[in-house]
């Protein structure tokens, strides 16, 4: 492998760099053969100060990010291509997307809400189509709800038939079709055990699967109802909160509180009449936000301080990125895991890549490219005269993005990284290559 290294200009090379050199065999590829990405990348879809990332979905290879401060985002992978739909409310406030739904047809099913204060209706479910977008406001719905305390919408799902379920804060459960054909389900007609639903999903066979507040509850959508609520003893008899997800074998997977810690935990539910707690120490934070399921029938969970998963049999923990509080994983056709990890601290639109075998970004095979960078390792510039005018993108091991741009002369300056290990990113018109260097 060393002697496809050129040496030139850089001060003499430390021993300990040459046996690390020799040993990251599996890290370091010849530098004139194109690289797998590494298992962990970060991607910057919008630089405006304060703007969080609040809702991710994933649609034909794009990823779809809903901000606090720049609406839509719709993100390329492959090509880096970032558009900004923003957001078009029913008046001139300022709107944060909050949850984000995909239907069968590619609408776009936002719920945002007015972050400015002494806004009597600050929710708005809204769709937008890739050209407009349409509002419903809670009183379109239920005329009399008229104070900021009642934020209304929490959760959205759509069934076999494209009909779409809401969960709302205050008011039991939506069966939507348009305007003008919705109906309602709430304690005075239903066996829901509270008006507060958390989230929805639907199984294997059709029926809604409902995180409510004091209960779990499954409803097969005409007159069946089962429901675990403060009535039992459980987990469920307090809140069911995190959206919930069904795996191969029909096992409900939700997030909730422990009745008696107040602590948050996972349940594995089996057939609505068996349960299984997993809590801290075996999960990372002791609140969970998300859960997600693998083509492997794997379990990710999200917390406040990190994410794992389970195979099975045995619970996997994963080094901490950005802010380390999990409030969004997505799995793409690739088995890609998309995550939201900087909810409360950091002040850019980042969202992570995560797959054990190298994060795969849906580039089309290219022959084996003679394009070079060079010295490797290096001290303050590596040579990419090979990459005039491609964009750059630049990851330590962790995959945090350390430094990017365009590629506007021969040489990229590198004297401010750390030393270690890191790969680059190149990218032109659809068009990706990965290099990989050692900075001393």
């Amino acid at each position: 492998m060393f002697k496809h290294i050129k040496f030139i200009d850089n001060p003499p090379i430390k021993p300990w760099v040459i046996v690390l050199f020799a040993l990251m065999g599996n890290f370091f590829q010849p530098i004139n053969s194109s690289a797998q990405n590494p298992s962990l990348l970060s991607f910057v879809v919008d630089t405006t100060y304060g703007n969080y990332v609040h809702a991710l979905a994933e649609e034909n290879g794009y990823i779809w990010v809903g901000t606090y401060a720049s609406g839509l985002i719709r993100f390329d992978p492959s090509t880096n291509e970032i558009i900004k739909y923003g957001y078009i409310g029913p008046d001139s406030g300022h709107y944060a997307i909050y949850s984000m739904t995909i239907d069968s047809a590619g609408n776009k099913w936002i719920i945002t809400t007015n972050i400015e204060f002494e806004v009597q209706e600050p929710d708005v479910l809204s769709k937008f189509d890739g050209m407009q977008w349409t509002n419903y406001r809670p009183t379109d719905f239920f005329p009399n709800i008229r104070t900021r305390s009642d934020v209304f919408f929490r959760s959205i799902a759509f069934d076999k038939d494209g009909t779409m379920w809401i969960g709302t804060a205050i008011s039991g459960l939506i069966k939507f079709k348009d305007k003008n054909n919705w109906e309602v389900y709430d304690t005075t007609n239903s066996k829901l055990p509270s008006n507060l639903i958390n989230s929805i999903i639907f199984d294997s066979v059709g029926n809604i699967i409902i995180g409510a507040y004091k209960g779990l509850v499954k409803f097969d959508g005409d007159s069946t109802w089962v429901v675990w609520d403060s009535l039992d003893t459980g987990p469920f008899s307090n809140n069911s909160y995190a959206i919930p997800v069904v795996d191969l074998n029909g096992n409900i997977w939700v997030g909730c509180y422990d009745r008696f810690s107040g602590y948050g935990v996972v349940c594995k539910v089996t057939d609505f009449t068996t349960y299984e707690e997993f809590e801290t120490p075996v999960l990372p934070g002791n609140y969970v936000y998300s859960i997600a399921l693998d083509a492997d029938n794997s379990i990710w969970v999200g917390t406040n301080k990190g994410w794992v998963r389970y195979d099975g049999t045995d619970w996997i923990y994963y080094p901490p990125i950005g802010d380390n509080m999990i409030t969004d994983i997505i799995i793409d056709k690739y088995g890609n895991k998309w995550i939201n990890a900087n909810y409360l601290f950091t002040n850019r639109g980042i969202i992570y890549a995560f797959r054990e075998d190298g994060v795969i970004l849906d580039v089309k095979s290219e022959p084996a490219s003679s394009n070079s960078i060079y010295p490797n390792p290096a001290r303050d510039f590596i040579n990419t005269a090979d990459y005039l005018g491609w964009e750059y993108q630049m990851y330590d091991l962790l995959g945090n993005n350390v430094q990017m741009g365009l590629v506007n002369s021969e040489n990229i300056n590198i004297s401010k990284l750390s030393a270690g290990f890191y790969t680059i990113r190149f990218f032109k018109e659809g068009k990706q290559e990965v290099k990989k260097f050692i900075k001393v």
